[in-house]
């Protein structure tokens, strides 16, 4: 389920890389969490799905474990072993590629609390240490960096390295939203109030007066503060349509 290289889809590109696929995630049990579930994960099959068998009690018997085993089909399944480095290249940088080649593109994270999804998206918590930019350019790259950071660098990353698109130009807009008990709140101006999603004919669906930052480059690791650093943009909300 690779992408192709940025520039250069392959036959069927559209359809095998850039088509809705879904992958499941098992992180590790916690200590107050029962232990006697089981679960199980197939190799890859004939039609490039994984399945996971999830066995209520591993104490009884092989003949009712395999009665009351139910077992879900997905495009592809991360053990708890898995690390953030291979939940992002398999799941998550051909959604980037596709972004870059042109497709609208959604990475969508979904589970109950405590389920791990914001170390999935950011990290561990506290990883990104204090709020300075060659802080967060460090975690960015490290190991236990989540999908967030580790797409702002392959966007980044493919267009400082030019290539296929040394011709084009790029304008990046970054919106952090929150959707909490049906409420949209705007996580960059969090006094702004509910925000509501609209449909419009040409533009289609967005939120209405979501704040749109252009970031001008990615933080970099410097060990000494640059003498001239660039100022940072201020946010502009959306204009209504």
């Amino acid at each position: 389920m690779d992408s192709p290289a940025v520039g250069t889809p392959g036959p069927g590109a559209a359809k095998a890389a850039y088509a809705l696929r879904v992958f499941v995630r098992v992180r590790p049990p916690l200590s107050h969490e029962p232990s006697e579930v089981a679960l199980g994960v197939s190799g890859v099959q004939p039609d490039g799905t994984q399945v996971v068998s999830v066995h209520p009690d591993s104490r009884s018997d092989d003949r009712r474990r395999a009665k009351d085993a139910k077992a879900f089909a997905f495009d592809g399944v991360f053990a708890p072993s898995s690390t953030q480095d291979a939940v992002y290249s398999r799941a998550v940088e051909p959604q980037v590629a596709a972004c870059l080649q042109g497709f609208n593109s959604t990475v969508f994270c979904y589970g109950p609390s405590g389920s791990g999804k914001s170390f999935t998206c950011y990290g561990p918590a506290g990883a990104a240490g204090p709020g300075s930019h060659a802080a967060a350019a460090r975690w960015g790259g490290s190991a236990e960096a989540g999908i967030i950071p580790r797409a702002a660098q392959q966007l980044f990353g493919a267009i400082e390295k030019g290539g296929v698109l040394q011709h084009g130009r790029f304008l990046l807009r970054v919106s952090f939203v929150q959707l909490y008990r049906e409420s949209l709140s705007d996580l960059l101006a969090p006094d702004g109030g509910n925000l509501s999603i609209r449909e419009d004919p040409h533009k289609g669906v967005f939120v209405e007066g979501v704040t749109e930052v252009a970031p001008i480059q990615p933080p970099t690791p410097h060990p000494h503060p640059h003498p001239h650093p660039h100022p940072h943009p201020k946010p502009h909300p959306h204009p209504n349509p």
